[in-house]
């Protein structure tokens, strides 16, 4: 009953409200032809030293580096990407999730259906909350998990105010999420793999903490998921 609701609110919404793209087409939140346009990456790399890797597995020689299986990187941040996960977080187009969520799913949704992890996403600060209104990572977590008939909830809470990390380079982004979040999911796990799900990667500072909460609850194979790399 409530998917119905929430379906039909949706569609409510929409007629009222119809999506528009940032070209000015209406329609749809991403037009086919600024889709066209979207740079996606074609080839997996590792996420620390940028070599090809399969799946984007943290290569073996970085392995002892990082508390990640891997992380997969949609595209480059630039052009419709980068305006659409713009409009997602500070011009409040929850809408447009829906949208990124697919593109995730149709790059790299084959792969993961076979892993089956439990989807989770990065978590914001009951203040960024409150003042977005809901957590953009979020959103497209869900959508994703929902496309893929997988398994999703929140594994981790934000335990503090931390600064913004735009402007700050790695060693401050990794002193300035250091014990920031917090295990809350299941105590019993049944499923040791899991996929957080984020916006955008730039020096892997939050989704490295994540992962090493995620590691000391007892998950074993921790994969990240991102729409660009910054």
């Amino acid at each position: 009953m409530q998917q119905l609701i929430t379906y039909v609110g949706n569609a409510v919404v929409e007629a009222v409200f119809p999506p528009k793209c940032d070209c000015g087409k209406w329609g749809k939140n991403i037009c086919k032809d600024c889709l066209f346009k979207a740079i996606i990456y074609k080839t997996p790399l590792c996420p620390i030293c940028g070599k090809i890797s399969p799946q984007s597995k943290t290569c073996i020689n970085c392995k002892n580096k990082s508390k990640l299986t891997g992380v997969m990187i949609l595209g480059k941040h630039d052009g419709v990407l980068k305006k659409s996960i713009w409009r997602l977080k500070y011009g409040f187009n929850k809408t447009i999730s829906k949208d990124l969520a697919s593109m995730l799913v149709d790059k790299f949704g084959e792969g993961i259906s076979k892993k089956r992890p439990v989807v989770t996403w990065v978590p914001e600060t009951k203040k960024k909350l409150r003042s977005r209104g809901y957590n953009q990572s979020k959103e497209i977590a869900q959508h994703f998990a929902d496309k893929l008939l997988l398994c999703s909830g929140r594994l981790l809470a934000k335990n503090t105010e931390t600064k913004s990390q735009v402007g700050l380079k790695k060693r401050e982004r990794l002193m300035n999420v250091t014990g920031s979040f917090d295990y809350v999911g299941p105590k019993e796990i049944n499923n040791n793999i899991v996929l957080i799900i984020d916006d955008v990667y730039t020096t892997g500072a939050t989704l490295e903490e994540c992962a090493k909460v995620l590691r000391r609850a007892g998950y074993r194979e921790i994969w990240a998921m991102v729409l660009t790399r910054d």
